[in-house]
């Protein structure tokens, strides 16, 4: 009879396991779509971000940057205080990829209403501070953070947005 009790508990036991381990495999599979249609989705509103400021030309930042600095550089860094600091950290970071890649002083950065402190104090020296948010209105409140890259007579080229792009679109991005 106690035998018989054992083998029952076994049993229940290994179907809980069971009954658990289908549970956890289901999550997984709803994890990974769900994450593919988030990842669908920020796709598709960078892509229409994008598509709104290609083409635009840029050359009103002559305001807020020395013209001979600007003309100069290939990104533009705009960052807000209402950005997310991960995010902001993230916009600096790729700025590092492109100081491998170029060398240093190929981009400017904009700070618009920014009252904390920079993550990084490597950039000081091209930071410009825009305390009425003109560059932001002037683009129409262009999401942020945001790389935009230009070619010299001040046309966006393409932009790149830390927080709806991948790190692996960056790479072509800088080519």
């Amino acid at each position: 009879m106690i035998k018989n009790i054992n083998i029952f508990y076994i049993i229940i036991v290994i179907a809980l396991i069971l009954i658990i381990n289908v549970i956890i495999k289901q999550n997984n599979t709803n994890n990974k779509s769900s994450n593919n249609y988030i990842n669908k989705v920020k796709y598709e509103k960078a892509r229409e971000i994008r598509a709104q400021y290609i083409g635009k030309r840029i050359n009103f930042v002559n305001d807020f940057i020395d013209d001979t600095l600007f003309s100069t550089n290939k990104y533009l860094l705009l960052v807000t205080e209402y950005d997310c600091t991960s995010c902001i950290k993230q916009g600096f970071k790729l700025l590092t990829l492109i100081d491998s890649k170029y060398g240093q002083n190929k981009y400017s950065i904009i700070i618009s209403s920014f009252d904390r402190n920079l993550p990084n104090a490597k950039y000081t020296d091209m930071i410009v501070y825009d305390t009425t948010f003109q560059v932001g209105k002037k683009l129409n409140f262009i999401p942020t953070p945001v790389i935009i890259k230009y070619v010299s007579s001040f046309i966006i080229m393409d932009l790149f947005l830390p927080d709806l792009d991948n790190n692996s679109n960056f790479y072509n991005f800088i080519n």
